[in-house]
């Protein structure tokens, strides 16, 4: 057996992993964002929903108490303390009912500028900058600059089957690796393949090229 193809392929699952580190820190990013925007959303529907029900509420306290001369609530205090408590169910149930509303169209109508004002805010931007740059960095100081096997087949699961083939004794270079892959991959059951459809390789390059990194 070829020892440096085995070697090569215990640096490629490496790289892999850090490759799968990077993209796993972009959707840390992405579900910080989206944390945000809905935090910022329900927060300010809250605030909202609030203000009629407390106005409601003051209002109805203060004739109670007399201090507003309205008999809205009544005076006596056998009746304005049920009466009150009443104000207080409708003021809750009035408060529900606007935050769920007023959540439902926050989150249809204005998720894009919120995400837009938090992406400013934890300098999305910036983080995304330093991702690629990272990215990049692994593409080209590791094992992926010698390009030599097909992006299809650089998924973790393809390049451990390639390790066990060698392993095994089952294959002695890489192409003779990649083609008992390929026998594995025709004969799979159920047409199940040890291959994703779009591999982490895949996913960087492709955001990399979206970025004009490539």
């Amino acid at each position: 057996m070829y020892e440096g193809d085995l070697q090569y392929c215990y640096k490629l699952l490496e790289t892999i992993n850090d490759l799968e580190k990077v993209n796993h820190k972009r959707g840390d990013l992405q579900r910080k964002l989206e944390h945000k925007a809905l935090h910022s959303q329900s927060f300010y529907a809250c605030i909202i929903a609030l203000i009629l029900p407390l106005f409601l509420v003051t209002f109805s306290s203060l004739t109670a108490l007399g201090i507003i001369p309205v008999n809205f609530i009544g005076q006596e205090i056998t009746l304005a303390i049920p009466r009150l408590i009443g104000v207080l169910i409708i003021s809750i149930m009035i408060f529900l009912v606007s935050d769920l509303i007023l959540t439902s169209i926050g989150r249809k109508y204005f998720m894009t500028s919120s995400k837009k004002y938090w992406a400013k805010k934890i300098k999305l931007t910036d983080c995304e900058f330093e991702l690629n740059k990272e990215s990049s960095n692994i593409f080209k100081n590791s094992v992926l600059a010698e390009n030599r096997l097909e992006d299809k087949y650089l998924s973790s699961q393809g390049v451990i089957m390639l390790i066990r083939y060698f392993e095994t004794n089952r294959a002695s270079f890489l192409d003779e690796a990649v083609y008992m892959l390929d026998l594995n991959i025709e004969n799979s059951q159920h047409g199940v393949s040890p291959l994703e459809l779009e591999n982490i390789i895949q996913k960087e390059r492709k955001i990399l090229e979206a970025a004009e990194i490539f």
